[in-house]
């Protein structure tokens, strides 16, 4: 997140800014020259020749060539060569799963289809696609589809390291896989937490709010499932605004497009995924959720006093 955070305009104070203290346009350039010299430590000492660097929130927070730019002259300065990975996912599904990202990153908004502006910076593939490619040249870009049936032994691990071509097969076997973090919510479990952002949000002046605990994990064990998304008949129009620019990727990028009727870069849409309309959950459905919720954190309260009698019995040996 620092990347985003250290290159966006100056002027912006959004959430990263206030993740990162950075109040001031004066906090942001140094905050710019620390990140730079902290990377350069970084590399000295590890010694080696890759460096791998994951950062979602440079494709939907760099929106403009200018902040594009930034970052390509805090990285120049560290590294000889640059390449840049694109993973780019179904616009209607990545709505979708963005929106549940915003309710666990506090955002107290319903579901609605995004406006012309957010939609030409971050829904808008070609748009995205050529703000990289004018900074860092089409040799430099790689693209990838997120997706099932699109990413090597369906996993983006693998898939990953397939694109950028750095360690042998045998090797990538034996790396150690992390678990799935971030799955979305089920569609009652992200109204739930909807509206419970407007009592406890997530950030305050001082930072992250301490007092929300881990409920967003709590939610995704206790509500899993498909989560708020288009209905169908809009999901297609939402898509067809993107088919001309989908097309282009599709043939600058993949070698040619999927055939009509299915999007020319996505082929047709998986069945049976999306909930079709944002819940009203009644009280009665709120208080089933709370139950479980407050069920599983007294377990976790119990399992911890356990702990602390356990430490002591053996400090006391």
């Amino acid at each position: 997140m620092g990347l985003a955070a250290a290159a966006e305009h100056h002027s912006k104070r959004d959430d990263l800014r206030v993740l990162y203290g950075l109040a001031t346009d004066s906090d942001v350039f140094a905050f710019r020259t620390h990140l730079r010299s902290s990377l350069e430590d970084e590399v000295s000492q590890a010694r080696v020749p890759t460096a791998i660097m994951s950062g979602e929130h440079c494709s939907s927070r760099l929106v403009t060539t200018e902040e594009i730019e930034v970052l390509k002259e805090i990285l120049g300065g560290v590294f000889d060569d640059i390449t840049i990975v694109l993973y780019l996912r179904r616009q209607d599904e990545f709505l979708a799963s963005t929106y549940s990202t915003d309710v666990k990153s506090g955002s107290a908004a319903r579901f609605e289809l995004p406006g012309e502006e957010q939609i030409r910076e971050r829904y808008d593939y070609q748009v995205l696609v050529e703000r990289w490619v004018r900074s860092f040249g089409t040799g430099r870009i790689i693209c990838r589809r997120y997706g099932k049936g699109f990413l090597k032994c369906e996993n983006i691990i693998d898939d990953f390291f397939d694109a950028i071509k750095v360690l042998e097969p045998e090797r990538l076997t034996n790396l150690k896989r992390p678990p799935r973090v971030n799955e979305s919510l089920g569609a009652e479990a992200c109204e739930f937490l909807r509206l419970f952002n407007t009592c406890i949000p997530r950030l305050t002046r001082d930072g992250i709010n301490p007092l929300r605990g881990k409920i967003e994990r709590l939610l995704s064990e206790v509500s899993p499932g498909p989560g708020i998304g288009l209905t169908d008949e809009t999901a297609e129009i939402f898509m067809a605004r993107f088919r001309e620019g989908n097309a282009y990727i599709a043939a600058q990028f993949f070698g040619g497009q999927f055939e009509p009727p299915g999007d020319p870069l996505f082929g047709p849409a998986e069945g049976g995924r999306r909930v079709t309309a944002q819940p009203d959950i009644s009280t009665e459905q709120a208080m089933k959720i709370f139950g479980m919720l407050w069920e599983k954190k007294q377990q976790e309260v119990i399992d911890g006093e356990l702990k602390i009698r356990q430490l002591k019995e053996r400090l006391k040996k």
